[in-house]
């Protein structure tokens, strides 16, 4: 029979961890700046989504308040055919469209097997007083369908109670 003892090795150079005397003293200080964001008792956020309208379109409108009248913040929309998929990102500052971003999927399938989606293109627009300028026939009926149905839920929103 072997009997086999375990020893700790010394390490001559070693340092114990330790917090710096500074800090034991007094913490650090976090400073956060929140000048734009505003809290009240009566703040909201509220997503209201339309997916009943048609399968292939999906959009979701972003509204943020204080209960005296809600802001559109967001827009998103997913419009879907058998090959391709466009995400629609717009967003909003101040009551008005500031930018919008298309994103542009390809459907992939082998023998009728979805394998998933590549992304082929990546678009942004900026708005000028509001309004976006694009060439396209199909972006632009997506624009206007989607600020439609944002402008339309923020008025069904109305003033809170």
């Amino acid at each position: 029979m072997c009997v086999v003892h375990a020893q700790e090795p010394e390490l001559p150079n070693s340092v114990e961890p330790r917090i710096p005397d500074a800090w034991k003293e007094q913490p650090p200080e976090i400073k956060i700046d929140l000048k734009n964001l505003k809290f009240g008792p009566l703040g909201y956020r509220i997503e209201s989504t339309d997916f009943e309208a048609d399968p292939d379109r999906q959009v979701v409108v972003i509204l943020e308040g204080t209960g005296r009248g809600f802001e559109i913040i967001e827009v998103r929309g997913k419009y879907s055919t058998e090959k391709k998929i466009e995400e629609w990102s717009i967003y909003y500052h101040d009551g008005s469209p500031l930018l919008a971003q298309l994103k542009k999927w390809n459907k992939i399938s082998i023998a009728g097997e979805d394998l998933g989606e590549s992304l082929s293109k990546v678009e942004t627009f900026l708005a000028d007083g509001g309004k976006f300028k694009i060439d396209g026939k199909d972006e632009t009926k997506r624009i206007l369908d989607m600020t439609a149905f944002a402008e339309k839920t923020q008025a069904e929103s109305g003033p809170g109670e």
